[in-house]
């Protein structure tokens, strides 16, 4: 398992503020559930928006291509479901944005993984070990 991650949103190479608040609460459920939260940043060029949350993150999943300049839903939603595949994460916060809001529920369904949206705060209450770690869907 890798843990939490934030994916980050991005535009005009500046990061969202959305992002910047999703990770301060996917280090606090990170800390809750006994692991560490990462950020996974699409995009080309990337290098100065990994620099911009390297403070906050000790890892960080950059994914750059030139197919990625421009936001374009099926694509997000093929190159994360593919980085999930690969690394397992426990969640997976997406900021409920325009963007997050059409390639979310895709990405989710297409995993076979429940969806939480809209969401201003999470939390464990009654420690990690009730958090699904092997969830395969319905």
């Amino acid at each position: 398992m890798s843990g939490v991650w934030v994916v980050v949103e991005h535009r005009q190479g500046e990061v969202r503020d959305i992002s910047y608040e999703m990770l301060g609460k996917g280090n606090d459920l990170a800390r809750s559930l006994g692991t560490k939260c990462h950020a996974v940043v699409l995009g080309a060029n990337v290098e100065s928006l990994v620099e911009k949350i390297r403070p906050f993150v000790p890892k960080i999943f950059a994914v750059e291509d030139p197919g990625l300049s421009s936001y374009n839903a099926p694509v997000y939603r093929t190159v994360l479901g593919e980085l999930i595949n690969a690394h397992a994460p426990r969640v997976v916060m997406i900021g409920h944005t325009a963007c997050g809001m059409e390639y979310a529920p895709r990405l989710c369904a297409g995993l076979k993984w429940p969806l939480a949206s809209d969401c201003v705060d999470i939390q464990v209450v009654d420690g990690p070990d009730w958090w699904p770690t092997d969830y395969s869907g319905p």
